[in-house]
């Protein structure tokens, strides 16, 4: 049974009166129990407050997968504080514009990180103290074994359901990240509804294959310690290495995996899959997944139960749809039905509710963002607002495009807007060129998304300025420095001149044929 707590801190301490020897998490050769996570969440918070900070300070992680990632997450929600989890890997500009947007004084880091932590003392405006760094560097750093010497107890702060728990940053349209902004209430409903959908319970054993800083890791970081049941964080290593992978979801009876399709088909092209005797659900998200690849899955494990996971980071999850048998590879497979305490409307282009037609999809959610950090232009576009039985009610703007089928089910149609993902990553297209279109020499440019064997790629298509000549190699260190690597475009190609419709816009299927054509000549 789900506990009936509130507020995302207190899933350590009512785990560990259940469970405190069974463990909670494993990471690589590291892993604690929830006596410990608990305990020692409790001593990083005495450490966050006795450095001055306060209810809904904001702290960043800029760690790896690891089992301080999990202990930094609940320690910093103790002391009342706001996550901020920051991808390792982004250009060192979009993580100083996190840090500085979000005033953080204090990011919980590793000495895995060093390098950027240096490049960040001479350009952040904002940072005072590391913790988990041993050695000292400009900012006043905090060693683990100094933050373990603190008190295991801790008074409890006085947190509401409406209080920030976290931000998390994906792509923006102006070429600046977009921090998404969760309540104590919208983490805790995603939880408890994620666990009552899929009957999680203290026996279950996870594999979160999710980064932090990606949605899909709330399922273990919140879900999963709810109920009391074992996570198993795989590392980078792990994922770079099948047979290294394949070994701990078949050695330590992993039965649930949450991610995105690729990972999977990977799993399933290498003839591995097949072995995971021990999976009850897979569950994916953030892009489709082949309806042939599906029933090859379920071929190899009949046993095991696949559902489709859809919801953007901002309502974090909406609707769902299991698929337990074979299905029909010439149909989509549905996003399917909206979960409890949740509401949808599909509009169409006036703002006028449809049933029966295509349309934008909105929701109502109990897992609903607040809204975006300190985005209020941007708020008032992402919300419908409307008044139910004498209430207003606002809906989020999902901006994918749905409609019924014949069983009422939800199919998605594709976006409104120049918005992909890509191994489940939001890339705005538009923000990518934004930052091409800086690169002295270019005129102008656009940026389309191919299928090359089943996966997106993206294609920058540009003009140059007069006579101008640049270097690919450039091009790419330059936008690198400014997005993160799912964004960098895979393929170039120079044209004398974009071509256009006859309204004026960039003529993309031309450019496409053009560039198919040109690839097979050569």
């Amino acid at each position: 049974m789900v506990p009936e707590i509130k507020i995302l801190s207190q899933i350590p301490e009512i785990s560990a009166k259940k469970f405190p020897k069974k463990r909670a998490f494993l990471c690589q050769n590291q892993e604690i129990s929830y006596q410990e996570l608990h305990e020692r969440s409790n001593q990083l918070s005495n450490a966050l407050v006795k450095v001055k900070i306060k209810k809904g300070d904001r702290v960043g992680i800029l760690l790896e997968r690891s089992i301080e990632s999990v202990i930094s997450v609940y320690g910093i929600l103790k002391a009342g504080a706001v996550f901020v989890p920051i991808d390792p890997t982004s250009p060192i500009s979009r993580i100083n514009h996190i840090i500085n947007n979000c005033e953080i004084r204090i990011l919980i880091s590793s000495d895995k990180q060093k390098k950027t932590l240096v490049e960040l003392s001479s350009i952040s405006n904002h940072l005072e103290h590391i913790i988990g760094i041993e050695s000292e560097l400009i900012y006043k750093t905090i060693s683990w074994d100094s933050i373990f010497s603190f008190p295991t107890s801790h008074k409890e702060i006085n947190l509401q359901e409406d209080d920030i728990a976290y931000i998390m940053f994906t792509s923006g349209t102006t070429g600046f990240p977009k921090g998404i902004v969760h309540t104590h209430k919208s983490g805790m409903s995603y939880a408890k509804l994620s666990a009552n959908l899929y009957e999680l319970n203290h026996t279950d054993i996870i594999g979160n294959v999710a980064p932090l800083f990606f949605d899909q890791s709330t399922f273990g970081y919140f879900t999963a310690p709810l109920v009391g049941a074992e996570v198993i964080l795989f590392s980078d290593v792990n994922l770079l290495l099948l047979g290294s992978l394949s070994k701990i979801i078949i050695d330590e009876k992993i039965n649930i995996l949450y991610s995105v399709p690729i990972f999977f088909i990977q799993l399933l092209d290498a003839g591995i899959i097949k072995k995971f005797k021990s999976l009850r659900w897979i569950l994916y998200g953030g892009e489709p997944f082949p309806s042939n690849k599906i029933n090859d899955i379920l071929s190899c494990l009949p046993e095991v139960a696949i559902s489709n996971i859809y919801g953007p980071a901002e309502v974090n999850q909406c609707t769902y749809y299991h698929v337990r048998s074979a299905v029909n590879e010439d149909i989509t497979i549905p996003i399917g039905q909206v979960w409890d305490e949740t509401k949808i409307k599909i509009l169409n282009e006036q703002d006028q509710e449809v049933r029966f037609e295509s349309g934008e999809l909105v929701v109502h959610s109990s897992t609903m963002m607040r809204g975006y950090w300190k985005q209020e232009n941007l708020n008032h576009k992402a919300f419908y607002h409307c008044n139910e039985d004498g209430k207003n009610i606002s809906y989020y703007r999902t901006g994918d495009l749905v409609k019924y089928n014949e069983n009422g089910e939800l199919l998605f149609l594709g976006r409104k807007d120049r918005q992909i993902k890509i191994r489940g990553f939001r890339i705005e297209l538009e923000e990518v060129e934004n930052v091409i279109n800086q690169f002295p020499g270019i005129k102008e440019s656009t940026i389309l998304a191919l299928e090359s064997d089943g996966e997106k790629q993206l294609l920058a298509a540009y003009s140059l300025e007069g006579n101008s000549a640049i270097e690919i190699n450039n091009l790419i260190g330059f936008i690198s420095k400014k997005l993160p690597k799912y964004s960098v475009p895979n393929q170039y190609f120079k044209m004398e001149i974009l071509p256009r419709t006859l309204n004026g816009k960039i003529d993309q299927p031309a450019i496409i044929k053009r560039f198919k054509n040109e690839s097979l000549i050569i």
